[in-house]
């Protein structure tokens, strides 16, 4: 059997001793005379988040399928036939009038526990896929494929550079893109350094994707297939690796967010916004996470700041309540206008403004879309990289 087979093998054997208990509880619920898509219909009611769970194993083997065409198919079967065959046996019995009968108001009772379980856990898994994604970009930035470029060429070239792999892996994880997932899944079939291999497979589930750790690919080991890679912790490796690395300095975004951190929700919806726009967006705490913790500021962290500054095409200042007195957002103003860094600002609870914001350029929130006011015109916030933009492509 092999190995494709024998996973398919033990995911339905799995999927079997999964399902016992849930049809089991399930029948238990149905009155008499109950049809078979009456009793798949009660256990999408009170097993939600378990049909969930076969339909994307299902519609992954489906599309396996259809990608590898001529090769003998990988049948997953579908939920309604993978939850009737676990039953089987049991409604039998229970059409005949073979299993004990109920009492309505304890087959009531019992059906909302389930249904409450059952809701605890999708909100349960929810949270764990916003709390995954939250600080990802759905967006994709200008330098992505050079950095894929990058990789395929280390891989080919110096496979004993982990570290320079490992480094665009980390960079594209944090865009949560449906053009980087075929990336990802070569990376889990081609690459031979176990953490590598693992960091991709793991950065698709954290992505909501169904996928499945194939074996590693043959051929003669080398050293460098254990090598564990490392990444900045602090702000001196940082601008280290700025200062080192060329595809740092080929690193560019859309918009640097001027903000304060206590802003948080804000600042997500609002790079949520840009991105719908395939606007990138630098922040600070979503880009640079490790190698610029809060604990750890210092004259480097600024100086990592400034070359991300320049590196952008514009300075979004979102003005709260909370930046009154931010001497680092003072900074960031100061240091845009001496790159001649374009300025807009967000005034998002209508604070006080000193004279000299009033003049800048503002942004408001409508429908969702992010609008900027220029000569008593509303125009989308995105037109303003038109420009900068056609001029890249050329």
């Amino acid at each position: 059997m092999g190995n494709s087979r024998q996973k398919l093998h033990q995911l339905k054997c799995l999927y079997s001793k999964q399902l016992k208990r849930p049809v089991n509880d399930v029948v238990k619920l149905m009155p008499l005379g109950f049809t078979d898509d009456m009793f798949i219909l009660k256990f999408i009611h009170c097993y939600e988040y378990l049909w969930l769970d076969l339909q994307k194993e299902w519609k992954f083997y489906r599309h396996k399928n259809k990608v590898f065409k001529g090769k003998k198919h990988l049948l997953f079967p579908s939920p309604y036939r993978m939850v009737l065959s676990a039953a089987y046996h049991l409604l039998n019995k229970a059409k005949r009038g073979h299993l004990t009968q109920m009492s309505g108001k304890w087959k009531k009772e019992q059906e909302n526990r389930l249904v409450d379980a059952c809701q605890k856990k999708l909100s349960e898994r929810k949270e764990k896929q916003r709390l995954n994604t939250e600080l990802l970009q759905n967006a994709v930035p200008n330098y992505a494929h050079n950095m894929i470029e990058s990789y395929y060429f280390l891989r080919h070239f110096h496979r004993e550079d982990v570290n320079g792999r490992f480094y665009v892996l980390n960079e594209i994880a944090k865009f949560n893109h449906s053009r980087f997932v075929g990336f990802f899944i070569n990376v889990m079939k081609s690459e031979r350094n176990d953490f590598c291999r693992e960091f991709a497979f793991r950065t698709l589930q954290k992505w909501g994707k169904t996928v499945h750790l194939p074996k590693k690919p043959k051929g003669k080991k080398h050293p460098s297939d254990k090598i564990v890679p490392t990444i900045p912790t602090n702000p001196e490796e940082q601008i280290a690796l700025i200062e080192k690395l060329q595809m740092e300095h080929d690193k560019s975004y859309n918009v640097f967010i001027s903000h304060r951190s206590l802003d948080r929700v804000l600042i997500i919806k609002i790079k949520d916004m840009l991105n719908g726009e395939n606007l990138s967006v630098y922040v600070d705490w979503m880009i640079d996470k490790d190698g610029l913790p809060r604990e750890k500021l210092s004259d480097k962290t600024l100086a990592t700041l400034e070359v991300r500054m320049k590196h952008c095409d514009r300075l979004l200042y979102v003005h709260t309540k909370n930046c009154k007195d931010s001497e680092y957002i003072k900074w960031e103003l100061n240091l845009a206008q001496q790159y001649n860094i374009p300025v807009t600002i967000l005034n998002a609870e209508d604070v006080f403004e000193s004279d000299e914001m009033r003049h800048i350029p503002h942004v408001h929130i409508k429908k969702n879309k992010l609008f900027v006011m220029i000569q008593d015109k509303e125009i989308l916030y995105k037109s303003l990289f038109s420009q900068v933009k056609s001029q890249r492509n050329m």
